[in-house]
C-alpha cells in the first residue's frame, strides 16, 4: 500500500532548503520518538534545494516506509508547509524545521494530550539552543498549563502568537478553517497562527518540551541588511491588515475584535518608539513605514494598545512622528 494512503495518528511537515549539515539530525531525532511507525509519517518539502539535501532525504525515503519526500521550485518556508499541508494524511500536523530537531521519547506524551483532550491546537514548550551549544527552556509561559481555552481565552490571557513549531494542529480543524500559510512574506508564523486562534475552541499547552530550537544568529529577523530589514517592517503591515480581512469574515466576539484592534496598534506603536529612539533608521523607511500604515487604516494609532504604558504615549506618537516626517 503507499504510504499517502494510510492514515496515521500524525504527520511531521519537514520544509527543506539547503540543510545537508542539519537534516540527518533531524529526521533521526524524529525517528527516535516513542511512536510506532505505523503512527506517524514524515513529509519533507524539498523546496528547490542546490546542495546535497535532496540526495539525504532521498536515502532516508530509501530506508523507511514512513517517509516522503515531494520536490518543488523554491517558493520560501510558506510555500513549503503548504505544500506539506497537501500532501499529509495525519489526524494531527506538526511542523519541524529542518535545522531543528526534538528531544527522545517527547513526542508521544504531546500527541496523546492532543487525542485525550480533542484538541484543535495542543501547544508544548520548546528549548532553545545557543550558538554555543547552551540550552534554556523558552516558549509559552503565560498560559496555565493542562488548562483548556478557547483561542479568545488564550489570547487574553496572554498568549503570544509566535512560532508555530510549538503547536500540533488538529488537521481537520485547518481545513474546515482554510487555514495555510501566506506566501511572500517574513512573517508568516505570526499571521498564521493570528488566524488559527480566531477560530479554536479546544486547546491546551503542556509543561512537556519536545523541540530544540536552534538559534541562528544570521536568520532573517536578526539581519542587519537594509533590505531585509525593510520586507520585514513592511511585511508586519500587511499581517495586521491580512489578520483584520479575516476576521471581518468571521462570527468572533466584539472583545476579540478589540483585541486584534490593540494587537494591531501595539505592533506600530512599537514601530513608531523605535524609530524614535533610533536615529540611524532611514528617514526614508520610516517614511514608507508611515505613509503605508495610513494606507491600511493603521496611523495615526486610533484607541489604545495592549499595554497601558504604550496606550499613554499613543497621542505623542501620532504628533512626534507627523512632526519628524515633516521635517524630512
Amino acid at each position: 500500500m503507499d504510504c499517502k494512503d494510510v492514515k496515521r495518528r500524525l504527520s511531521i511537515i519537514v520544509p527543506v532548503y539547503n540543510v545537508e549539515e542539519y537534516l540527518e539530525r533531524c529526521i533521526d531525532s524524529i525517528l527516535s520518538q516513542k511512536l510506532n511507525a505505523d503512527d506517524y509519517e514524515i513529509v519533507m518539502i524539498n523546496d528547490g534545494s542546490t546542495d546535497n539535501s535532496l540526495k539525504i532525504a532521498e536515502g532516508l525515503v530509501s530506508l523507511y516506509n514512513n517517509i516522503r519526500v515531494v520536490s518543488q521550485n523554491n517558493l520560501g518556508l510558506a510555500g513549503a508547509r503548504n505544500t506539506g499541508l497537501k500532501n499529509i494524511t495525519g489526524n494531527y500536523v506538526m511542523f519541524v524545521d529542518s535545522d531543528d530537531y526534538l528531544e527522545n521519547n517527547t513526542l508521544d506524551k504531546v500527541l496523546d494530550e492532543a487525542e485525550k483532550n480533542d484538541l484543535e491546537v495542543c501547544m508544548y514548550r520548546l528549548k532553545v539552543m545557543a550558538s554555543d551549544g547552551r540550552l534554556f527552556v523558552g516558549g509559552e509561559d503565560s498560559l496555565d498549563f493542562n488548562k483548556l481555552y478557547t483561542g479568545e481565552e488564550a489570547l487574553m490571557a496572554g498568549l503570544k502568537m509566535g512560532s508555530v513549531c510549538v503547536n500540533l494542529y488538529k488537521r481537520s480543524f485547518l481545513e474546515e478553517n482554510g487555514l495555510f500559510f501566506t506566501e511572500g512574506i517574513t512573517h508568516e508564523d505570526v499571521d498564521f497562527n493570528s488566524r488559527v486562534y480566531v477560530s479554536v475552541k479546544r486547546m491546551m499547552i503542556t509543561d512537556i518540551c519536545p523541540y530544540v530550537y536552534f538559534w541562528n544568529a544570521n536568520s532573517l529577523n536578526r539581519s542587519k541588511d537594509y533590505d531585509k530589514v525593510r520586507k520585514s517592517m513592511i511585511d508586519e503591515l500587511h499581517v495586521l491588515t491580512s489578520v483584520n480581512t479575516y476576521i471581518e469574515k468571521k462570527a468572533v466576539s466584539q472583545r476579540l475584535r478589540r483585541f486584534y484592534k490593540k494587537h494591531a496598534n501595539s505592533v506600530v506603536a512599537s514601530f513608531l518608539i523605535k524609530f524614535i529612539r533610533n536615529v540611524d533608521v532611514p528617514s526614508s523607511l520610516r517614511r514608507e513605514f508611515v505613509e503605508l500604515a495610513k494606507e491600511k487604516g493603521l496611523y495615526p494609532i486610533m484607541g489604545q494598545t495592549l499595554s497601558w504604558k504604550s496606550s499613554i504615549l499613543v497621542p505623542f506618537l501620532n504628533t512626534k512622528i507627523a512632526e519628524m516626517l515633516m521635517k524630512r
